[in-house]
């Protein structure tokens, strides 16, 4: 065999070698983009377990019929002694937390349709009542000196009233 023969032979070995490799890293680029999506549906499925956890414990504290009176005197701007001010103040602590670690969660899991699912669902309890929203300005207290004012800004934006 001449050495322009085995110069052509190489180059179309070595064609076939790039074509094979571009089939290879296709397959890998594919199977690559499978397992992401995969796992970000994983990471939103955790997500939302976790935040139905936390709000479930936010729930059972609320089947305690004292603490479900507190609630619901709260909601409905009825007076509340110093002591049941005391028992709101943590009965909305355990949502605010429940909600903070959901918002946490669903931002972690690049959950973007979950966006400000917590901060509506913490709206939704405190823009009920001047009690409630009293009981949220003491709890935004709470959060900025932890540092978790930008939490409490954004439900606080969502309590403004609409134009």
């Amino acid at each position: 065999m001449e050495l322009t023969q085995l110069a052509q032979l190489g180059e179309f070995i070595g064609g076939v070698g790039v074509f094979a490799t571009l089939i290879y890293l296709t397959i890998q680029v594919r199977q690559s983009n499978a397992t992401q999506s995969k796992s970000a549906l994983l990471a939103r499925a955790n997500a939302n377990e976790n935040a139905a956890r936390g709000w479930s414990v936010f729930r059972k504290m609320l089947t305690d019929p004292e603490l479900s009176s507190i609630w619901r005197k709260a909601h409905a701007d009825e007076e509340i002694s110093p002591d049941e001010k005391v028992r709101l103040h943590y009965i909305v602590a355990e949502l605010t937390y429940s909600s903070l670690a959901a918002h946490d969660q669903y931002t972690a899991a690049d959950a973007k349709d979950y966006e400000g699912a917590a901060h509506a669902v913490m709206a939704r309890e405190i823009g009920t009542s001047a009690t409630m929203r009293e009981a949220w300005s003491e709890m935004t207290d709470e959060l900025k000196a932890y540092g978790l004012e930008q939490f409490s800004r954004e439900v606080s934006d969502l309590l403004k009233p609409q134009d």
